[in-house]
């Protein structure tokens, strides 16, 4: 796991778009799952009064904006026994940065044969969010389960997503 990381933060790669990629699986024997990269965009919200205030700057808006990374992914349990999954098993990085959750998925539970959709959400900083479109950078999404693990690493470069294990 640690090897995979080290290799991808190290590997050179704005805002708005949207991309979707491969599938991936996990085999660990009765307890497999799989996964499918369904979506990665980023988006922002801002809170605020919208009031005009003057401070010692001058005058400027009341609004504070926040940044976000979206990566919907569909989990499948194609093994023969109960898969479980939380925040544990999904790291999320901006380039070498990880990017810390937003929003947790909680714990799922999922029986043999059943999947879930999945939106991980994570903050990111204006500069990353602004860069989504630059060429050279990667966001990375690494999911551990079991043993395995992988990564599907979005490249603003190529505008596409490829799975590392």
């Amino acid at each position: 796991m640690a090897v995979l990381v080290c290799s991808l933060l190290t590997a050179c790669g704005g805002s708005g778009g949207s991309v979707s990629g491969p599938n991936g699986s996990y085999p660990t024997g009765n307890n497999e799952i799989s996964t499918r990269f369904d979506q990665m965009y980023t988006d922002y919200y801002r809170t605020g009064s919208g009031d005009r205030v003057f401070t010692s700057s001058g005058w400027h808006w009341d609004y504070t904006y926040y940044y976000k990374l979206h990566i919907n992914i569909t989990i499948k349990n194609t093994g023969n026994t109960v898969a479980y999954i939380d925040d544990s098993n999904f790291m999320a990085y901006w380039d070498k940065d990880e990017l810390s959750r937003y929003s947790s998925i909680g714990s799922i539970k999922l029986s043999p044969g059943e999947q879930t959709s999945v939106d991980l959400v994570y903050n990111m900083s204006e500069s990353q969010y602004n860069s989504w479109n630059i060429s050279g950078h990667n966001a990375i999404l690494i999911i551990q389960y079991g043993d395995s693990a992988l990564a599907y690493v979005y490249s603003t470069e190529s505008r596409e997503v490829t799975v590392v294990r």
